[in-house]
């Protein structure tokens, strides 16, 4: 091999190995909480808000609730949140929203497709009763659209449903490329005691349409897992996984069993196994940018409570396979704001802390904003922009670098054919 030759093998070696490590799949047993100070317009705590991103610097959400506003045994109402925020996580910034939501809602479902957050559902106000709560209940679905380009004045509207659904809160969703917003489980009723009897169903997020899909009827549709269940799709949006949740008896958990739903056959499949998995309800999850990976923040344990724990499901397998993490969250928390930048760093805000599942009022609320990133990495604001910036120019430099000098070693085979000849 010539000198020249040679130098250009390495230095296409390093451009290669420059670039994969700029899109390299994020190890989340590589990382770690670490607590952020609390960026510029820090909403109000809360738990059950609707929220959505995948991959990007801005993380969308709208609604939810803190029961312990005004002290947890008034006998007012408590009335979830209107609010609309966008989290920056370049800079670890809140905006909000001048335009609110038409009414309250949390514990909704939804997401967020081409910078469109929806929210189906949810309770609007919950008063006090002598041991429990008498739940009010919003019935369609509202979309704020950020692509105005302004994040404080998104479009905000209501969507009718058609034919109408039951109005619930604890449903899950995941909200598909094709503009389906997928919705399976929730509960109803006065205290939300009741599952919901439509428990698996589309909503056609541009029209509002609702079709019913089938479960009851199928043995291999996980009927019971109506509280809160972890659903998300392969990369391809072929399936529908459900995994976990927990029984409208607000104690029992489902089996350790993930179920899958194939879109275009229309049918549920028989559901695989998964050995030694943690049990999960009230997580808050979010999917990285490259749809690798389904990240679980907190949830409950039923009868001991909310908990510390964090796991990802690993989507490039088939069936996804279920890890859980080495490292912990500072303290326990359930129904938190989970969103994944487009570097694989996760931020997670607010969330509550149960001593149990069936308890009515949380004992508090988690004040400020986690980042669960790889040690001595710096994440935000100007230092990774520049990071980003001297990447880019690097690559730049390399690739300019080689192409000259393959330009250059096509001229000499020229210029050498041309004397030979």
């Amino acid at each position: 091999m010539t000198t020249r030759s040679a130098t250009i093998s390495a230095l296409v070696f390093i451009f290669v190995c420059l670039a994969s490590s700029v899109v390299a799949v994020t190890d989340y047993h590589e990382h770690d909480f670490k607590k952020v100070r609390d960026g510029e317009g820090y909403p109000p705590d809360r738990e059950g808000t609707v929220y959505g991103n995948v991959g990007g610097h801005e993380i969308y959400f709208a609604g939810g609730i803190n029961f312990l506003t005004g002290g947890n045994s008034t006998r007012a109402p408590a009335i979830g949140f209107t609010d609309i925020y966008t989290f920056n996580t370049n800079g670890n910034t809140f905006v909000k929203s001048t335009t609110p939501l038409p009414g309250p809602s949390f514990f909704g479902a939804g997401g967020v497709l081409d910078r469109t957050l929806y929210i189906y559902s949810g309770a609007t106000t919950a008063q006090r009763g002598s041991a429990a709560y008498n739940l009010t209940y919003f019935s369609d679905m509202y979309t704020v659209d950020f692509s105005t380009g302004d994040l404080k004045k998104p479009a905000v509207n209501t969507v009718q449903l058609q034919p109408a659904v039951t109005p619930r809160v604890y449903a899950s969703a995941f909200v598909a490329r094709n503009g389906l917003m997928y919705v399976f489980g929730g509960a109803t009723g006065q205290d939300a005691e009741i599952a919901a009897p439509d428990i698996f169903f589309t909503i056609d997020t541009a029209t509002g349409k609702t079709t019913q899909l089938p479960c009851y009827e199928d043995n291999n549709c996980p009927k019971y897992s109506v509280l809160n269940p972890v659903i998300f799709m392969n990369k391809a949006e072929t399936k529908l996984f459900v995994y976990s949740g927990m029984h409208i008896d607000y104690a029992t958990f489902i089996s350790h069993n993930l179920y899958s739903y194939s879109i275009a056959a229309g049918k549920w499949n028989p559901p695989s196994h998964v050995p030694n998995g943690p049990q999960l309800v009230y997580n808050g999850w979010a999917l990285n940018a490259d749809v690798s990976d389904v990240l679980l923040i907190g949830g409950s344990f039923g009868r001991t409570g909310s908990h510390q724990h964090a796991s990802f499901l690993d989507l490039t397998l088939d069936p996804p396979v279920l890890q859980e993490l080495e490292t912990q969250l500072p303290y326990r928390c359930e129904s938190a704001m989970v969103g994944i930048d487009g570097r694989g760093t996760a931020w997670i805000y607010s969330g509550a802390v149960y001593e149990s599942a069936s308890d009515s009022d949380p004992a508090s609320y988690n004040h400020g904003v986690l980042m669960l990133s790889k040690p001595g990495s710096e994440s935000t604001g100007s230092a990774y922009l520049l990071n980003i910036l001297i990447g880019i120019a690097t690559l730049v430099i390399i690739g300019a670098i080689v192409g000259y000098l393959f330009y250059k070693n096509k001229i000499s085979f020229r210029r050498n054919y041309e004397t030979i000849g």
